[in-house]
């Protein structure tokens, strides 16, 4: 069943730029303070900050696969095992800042081991992405019946709908995506009428 893929699209871009506005606010009230851990925790987001957007790119470019179905949804659980690396990877940045900012080095004994995490992270990842896809491949999927749907009584007509959706449909709600998406995008850069 395809969800909604302009839904996705615009909660997934929308987080993007709440992130990016945090983040340039963060540094921006940063030349106020004085106090040492929230710099170093503050360079350290900095650091990382192209990791962070592209690990929100791989999860939303996989959510919006997995809304699509076999055989569009096949390359979903790569983006999303990528992804869940990248994610592994900016929880040991933090740990360790953590280390330096106690002065100790309980979090740097596990650095010979992080290949590893990241391999099983990524094998777990993916073997649970594809079993979803499996899931959904196999599961029965409903007959395309019509329904009598009955509209107002005054009315008194009767109209008729598809249940399940066909892959014109999915083209169809894609293009509607993208479009909804410009139509937001030109009206947000759209100077506003004074009244």
């Amino acid at each position: 069943m395809v969800r909604g893929i302009s839904r996705i699209l615009l909660r997934g871009l929308a987080g993007i730029l709440f992130f990016i506005i945090v983040w340039v606010l963060a540094n921006f009230f940063s030349q106020y303070t004085t106090n040492e851990s929230v710099l170093m925790v503050l360079d350290t987001v900095n650091a990382n900050i192209v990791l962070l957007l592209v690990i929100a790119i791989l999860f939303l470019i996989g959510e919006l696969l997995f809304a699509f179905r076999f055989p569009f949804s096949l390359p979903a659980p790569l983006f999303n095992a990528v992804g869940g690396v990248l994610i592994a990877s900016f929880v040991f940045n933090m740990l360790y800042l953590v280390d330096d900012l106690a002065g100790q080095t309980i979090f740097r004994v596990l650095e010979p081991v992080t290949w590893l995490v990241y391999f099983l992270v990524f094998v777990i990842v993916l073997i649970a992405g594809y079993f979803q896809v499996i899931s959904d491949i196999f599961t029965p999927k409903r007959k395309e019946r019509i329904i009598i749907v009955e509209e107002e009584p005054r009315k008194k007509k009767k109209k008729a709908r598809k249940e399940s959706v066909t892959w014109d449909e999915v083209g169809e709600e894609f293009k509607e995506a993208m479009h909804s998406f410009a139509q937001a995008l030109k009206e947000a850069f759209e100077p506003k009428k004074k009244k």
